[in-house]
Parts: C-alpha cells; structure tokens; sequence
C-alpha cells in the first residue's frame, strides 16, 4: 500500500510545482519580448524582406521596406506572386523561373542581380538578391526567407562607368597617334590599333613582349637612358627610331608618361608614340635645298664679281672712248672749223658754221643727252631751240637759222619754260640753261 505522501512534502512539491510555473512564465515573456525584438528588426530594417511560398511562390510576408522600395500597396502586394515582381522581358522571365526551381530545389542563392518591377515610377530597378531557405522542424522546406537590397545607383555608376571606358577606348582605338603601355619591366600590356598598323604587328605580337625588341642597337641606347629617367619621373619626349616587322625603320616622337603606385612605386608608363617619317623627309628636302641654295649663292656671288669686272671695264671702255672721240674732234675737226672762220664767208655761211660748231660742241658735251634726260617733255624742235638760246643768239637768229617767225620761237621759248619749271619765275633763260652744262 502506498504511503501517503506527508503535508511537509506536499509543501515541498506545491512550491517546487510555482517555481516552475514561475520559470515558464519568465520564459514566456523572454520569448514575447525576443519576438517582439524581431518583429521591430523585421519591420524596421534598411533592407526589404519576403517570405515566399515554396508551392506556388505566393509572397506570404514582407516589411514595410519591401513596400517602400517597390511603391506597391500592401493589400496589393499580399496579393501578389514572387513572378510578378521580376521584370517583363525575356530575360526577367526566364531568370524568375530559374531562381524559383533553385528555390524549390532548396538551394541558396547568394549575391543574384535582377531587374524588379517599381510601381511608382513604371520602370524596373536593379537588386542584389539572396534567399535562404527555411526548415520546418521535420525538416520540410515550405518557404524561403529573401532579402532585397536595391542597387540602382551602383549600377548608374557602373553603367556611367561603362559607356566613359567605351568613349575612352574608341578614342584610343581611333587616335591618329600610336598609343602604348608597358609594365615595371617594359613588357607590352596595351597597344592601340594606330600603333600595331605603325609597326605592322598584330595585338599578340606585341603584347607580352619587351619593348627593346623592337628596336635596333643605337635605339635601344636611347630606350635604356629614357627609361632609367622615367624611373625617376622623368617626361622628356624625344626621336627614337623603331623597327617594323617588314624590317622599315621608322622615326618617331615619344610624348611619355610614369606610372607609379600609391606607395611611389614605379609601375610602368604609357606614351604617345607619333610617326615623324614625313617631317623627316620634309626635313632632309630642306635640308637638300639648303645645300643647293648655298651652292647657287655662291655661284651667284662669282657672277656678281665678274658682271662687277665687267661693269667696271665698261666704264674704263666708255671713259676711254669719250676721250677718244673728244681727242679725235678737238685735233681733226675744230682745226678746220676755226680755218673756215677765218675765210672768205658771207654772214649766212659764218652763221651755219656757228651752229656747226656749237652742235658739235653739244655732241661731246653731257647737255643735250642732260636736258633731253631730265626733261622728256621737250620734243626734238625744243631741245634744237634750247641749244641755240644756251648760246646766245637771239630770237630773231634762231627765226633765221630755223626759217621760222619770231613769233613761233617765242612760242617755243615759253614752252620751254613751261616744261622746264621757271614759268612763274622770272629767271633768264639762257641762265638756267647754262646751270644744266
């Protein structure tokens, strides 16, 4: 028979019995308060959380970001499939059932990028998605716990990015110039389209390979001292003449620039590279013209002196001959004028033999050649006129000689000083003729 358990015991048990209840009520409120905790960080998070069936993929939970960042209602949202969420194109579609029968498999899905629908602004946004699926405790998955995090301004940046590396590279690719990039131990890492068709290489040529390969022995000299310079953060452009796959040389003008580290370590360099095979040719034609040019200089000067000689003895000749012709009138013809003088001759003779005489004079003398120089306005009849007022005679001896009247020479003599500038000046005429001897 079993004893009845005694009243000290009985008050042992009740008490034992409350403290229990008293434990599990603390660890009710424990588990509330933990729940609550988690509703509060559910709710509340920066990121956007879905609950979504493993059946039909029907959204059973998400928090209040996942309304903000989609702009969706919630009554509308609680309505609504994982499917509807993805973007309405092709890609969107295919990739939303690829990702649900991972899910569905009970694989996770880690760092997934995807287009979303937005509500508000009717055009799709960019998320970074991971799901994890979660366990009954017989270890059925019914559902998966996501995580949504909108990336949008990332990828402007990328796609800016993107299109500013596409315009960079289309302007390098289509340079008028060579463009090139070697690493800390001049191998090629980079080489334009414009410097490959320069040297007649192509890409996997030159890439992988030393820049002194290229180049013969003085230029490789050359390549050495500027590279030990650039080392230094040297950017000095300088000629150095490359070798080209079918053996041509070609000078160039190399605009370099360093590259280092944010530690100051020298990486490499790049530089513009410009083929000057033109200017060089330019220059060597100048350079030819040049040498013709002193040639011809010289030449020229050796025909100066001669045409100097030349123009010198002409003027010996032409001295000589004018003494030679004074001589000659002064001893063979003067004599016999003054002979004739001295004759038997009536006034109209002595009067002819006058102007013989003079005119003879005027020969060997620089007047007629002066006056008829210095005034080319006087015609053949003034310049005779002139020469007779010079010496002396009157305007009715002129009137006889030339069997003209007075009053033409008197015409004549005023034309003359007309032409001859003293119209206005009262100057005698003869006067001024004589200054011109």
């Amino acid at each position: 028979m079993r004893k009845k358990p005694s009243y000290e015991e009985l008050q042992q048990k009740v008490k034992a019995s409350e403290k229990q209840i008293l434990e599990l009520k603390a660890a009710e409120a424990a588990l509330r308060g933990n729940e609550q905790k988690y509703r509060d960080l559910y709710e509340n998070a920066p990121v956007a959380y879905f609950s979504i069936s493993r059946d039909d993929g029907s959204i059973l939970r998400f928090n209040s970001e996942a309304v903000r960042l989609l702009g969706f209602k919630k009554e509308t949202l609680a309505q609504m499939k994982v499917f509807d969420l993805y973007a309405d194109t092709a890609h969107g579609v295919s990739q939303a059932k690829a990702l649900f029968e991972r899910f569905q498999a009970g694989e996770s899905i880690r760092d997934e990028e995807l287009q979303m629908k937005r509500m508000e602004e009717g055009k799709p946004i960019w998320v970074n998605l991971n799901v994890e699926p979660v366990e009954r405790t017989d270890g059925e998955v019914v559902e998966s716990r996501s995580t949504v995090i909108d990336i949008s301004k990332r990828k402007q940046i990328e796609d800016a990015l993107k299109k500013s590396e596409e315009r960079y590279r289309m302007l390098v690719e289509t340079m008028n110039e060579g463009l090139a990039i070697i690493d800390g131990n001049s191998v090629f890492i980079y080489a334009n389209r414009k410097f490959l068709e320069m040297l007649g290489y192509s890409e996997d040529e030159i890439l992988g390979h030393q820049a002194p390969e290229f180049f013969g022995e003085a230029s490789q000299i050359i390549l050495k001292h500027h590279l030990a310079e650039r080392k230094k953060g040297g950017r000095e452009i300088y000629e150095i003449v490359w070798t080209t796959k079918d053996g041509r040389q070609i000078p160039t003008l190399i605009s370099p620039q360093p590259l280092f580290d944010d530690a100051g370590h020298f990486k490499g360099s790049f530089a513009v590279i410009t083929d000057i095979t033109k200017l060089k040719q330019i220059e060597q034609a100048l350079q030819k013209r040049e040498k013709e040019l002193e040639t011809k200089t010289k030449e020229l000067e050796e025909v100066n002196t001669a045409l100097r000689v030349l123009l010198k003895r002409r003027d010996e000749d032409k001295t000589e001959l004018e003494g030679k012709i004074l001589l000659n009138v002064k001893e063979l013809i003067e004599p016999y004028l003054d002979k004739l003088k001295k004759s038997k001759l009536d006034g109209s003779q002595i009067s002819y033999l006058n102007i013989l005489h003079a005119n003879l004079n005027d020969i060997i003398s620089p007047f007629a050649n002066k006056l008829a120089s210095q005034y080319l306005k006087l015609t053949p009849k003034e310049i005779q006129i002139a020469g007779l007022i010079k010496h002396g005679k009157t305007t009715k001896e002129i009137g006889d000689l030339l069997n003209l009247s007075p009053q033409t020479i008197e015409s004549h003599r005023k034309n003359i000083r007309i032409k001859l500038g003293i119209k206005e000046n009262r100057a005698n005429l003869r006067t001024h003729l004589l200054t011109l001897t």
